[in-house]
């Protein structure tokens, strides 16, 4: 993953950008933030795979033990390119996505995460 910002920080909040490239039918990690730090995290999605564009925003709560998603403000300029889930592992809160194509999509994703 390469960084588009470095992570800034307003109190405990965290905001950061990043964007990696994904060519993987398979389930893969877009993103990690520390579990023991942040409980809530939104992130703003959007990847491009050749000329299709796909937008999504996502909500992420985590107990340690669990986590939950919500996405929602989902826009497609050709239908859904890829499915956002997020999983636990150790103290990590993994962002993952599982996309329909192999074909090479590049991810730009903003983050921001409110503290435990």
């Amino acid at each position: 993953m390469k960084f588009l910002s470095e992570i800034l920080t307003d109190g405990d909040v965290l905001s950061h950008s990043l964007k990696t490239t994904v060519a993987t039918t398979s389930t893969t990690t877009i993103a990690t933030i520390d579990g023991t730090k942040y409980r809530t995290i939104e992130l703003l999605i959007q990847l491009t795979q050749g000329t299709s564009h796909h937008s999504t925003k996502v909500f992420v709560l985590h107990d340690g033990t669990d986590t939950w998603l919500t996405e929602y403000a989902v826009l497609t300029s050709d239908g859904a390119l890829t499915s956002i889930t997020a999983t636990l592992s150790g103290s990590n809160v993994l962002i993952q996505t599982t996309q329909g194509s192999a074909t090479s999509a590049a991810y730009k994703i903003y983050i921001v995460a409110t503290p435990v």
